[in-house]
C-alpha cells in the first residue's frame, strides 16, 4: 500500500512537471530570427525581427546601425 502511494505521488509530480515545462516552452518562439553583425549577435530590446505576410524579413534598423557605429536619433519635429 505504501509503495503504491509513493509511486502515485512520483507520477503526479512527473505529470505536473511535464505540464509546467510544456507551458513554459509555449512562450518561446520556435522560429525567432537571429541577426549577426561581424559575428556578434544583435539583441532587440523592444521590437523583434519578423517575417511579414509577403514573406519578407522586417528588422528594426536602429540596433544594427548602432552596432556598425552609427548614431541614431529621433527628430520629433520632422518625425
Amino acid at each position: 500500500m505504501k509503495k503504491s502511494r509513493s509511486l502515485s505521488i512520483i507520477l503526479v509530480i512527473i505529470l505536473i512537471t511535464t505540464i509546467l515545462a510544456t507551458i513554459a516552452m509555449a512562450d518561446v518562439p520556435t522560429n525567432a530570427i537571429q541577426v549577426y553583425v561581424n559575428s556578434k549577435q544583435i539583441t532587440f530590446p523592444d521590437a523583434q525581427p519578423f517575417i511579414d505576410n509577403n514573406n519578407r524579413c522586417q528588422v528594426p534598423i536602429r540596433f544594427i546601425a548602432e552596432s556598425l557605429g552609427y548614431k541614431v536619433e529621433w527628430n520629433q519635429e520632422k518625425r
